[in-house]
């Protein structure tokens, strides 16, 4: 058994070569998503803030520079030394923390905004493991604190899935599949460099396919508030119909 097939897949997929599978995902989006998204908030340069699952620093990088007591947290140990490389480089004295989402190593009440972008959700199975990450962000963050919480929109995304395609790279082919699988489903893709007819696996995800009404609920069940959605890192209005994202902010209530 590989150690791919061995081990659940979000302990796998992270490592160096996700900066260049999302390449594309470069530092003006996530300059663009805190200036819109978190800079209304208000909040005093003092705050502390979450960049809950912040992989190689993109969001954490920009929210340090207008909040120094940010923390960056992350499952991979790649990423977040690619987050701390980043920090340092631009002066800052990073606070970066490995460990699992489901159980925070933070007291609670500990910080004022917790951010997680870029459908760092979803990954586990049952779905109570994931609500629990909804329950766990809920008690870091003080009563009356900012979730910012930032999934894909089912309904676009299902209508928008390409079952497969293939790419030339580095003298062999990389073929990408995805499906939807039976409920409770789960949006999966499969990556893989096709040499000499042989299949060699790249990388794979596994994401439930959460609807903004179960999100709601969920966030709800957990003592929060939403205040706002959103349909994109502009701040534009969610339109379910229409947006890619599905970006809640939501409130910490008592």
């Amino acid at each position: 058994m590989s150690d791919h097939e061995a081990r659940p897949w979000y302990e796998t997929a992270f490592g160096l070569d996700y900066l260049e599978r999302y390449a594309h995902r470069d530092s003006s989006e996530a300059h663009l998503a805190i200036a819109s998204l978190v800079e209304p908030l208000g909040l005093v340069r003092t705050s502390r803030v979450l960049d809950l699952a912040c992989g190689p620093g993109r969001h954490s990088l920009p929210l340090a520079e207008r909040y120094p007591a940010t923390v960056s947290f992350d499952l991979s140990a790649p990423l977040l030394a690619a987050a701390r490389g980043t920090l340092e480089a631009a002066g800052h004295r990073p606070a970066c923390v490995r460990g699992d989402m489901r159980q925070l190593p933070f007291g609670a009440e500990s910080f004022q905004l917790v951010v997680n972008f870029f459908t760092a959700f979803g990954y586990f199975d049952p779905d109570e493991e994931n609500l629990a990450v909804f329950a766990e962000v809920r008690r870091v963050l003080a009563h009356g604190g900012w979730f910012l919480f930032d999934f894909l929109n089912e309904a676009v995304v299902r209508r928008s899935i390409e079952p497969v395609d293939f790419l030339p790279e580095r003298g062999a082919v990389v073929r990408t599949t995805r499906r939807v699988t039976p409920p409770p489903e789960r949006i999966e893709k499969r990556v893989e460099r096709l040499v000499d007819g042989r299949a060699e696996l790249l990388s794979e995800e596994s994401v439930r396919f959460f609807r903004p009404e179960e999100l709601r609920l969920g966030l709800r069940a957990a003592r929060f508030d939403i205040a706002a959605e959103f349909g994109g890192y502009g701040g534009g209005a969610f339109d379910p119909g229409a947006s890619a994202r599905w970006i809640a902010l939501a409130r910490a209530r008592p």
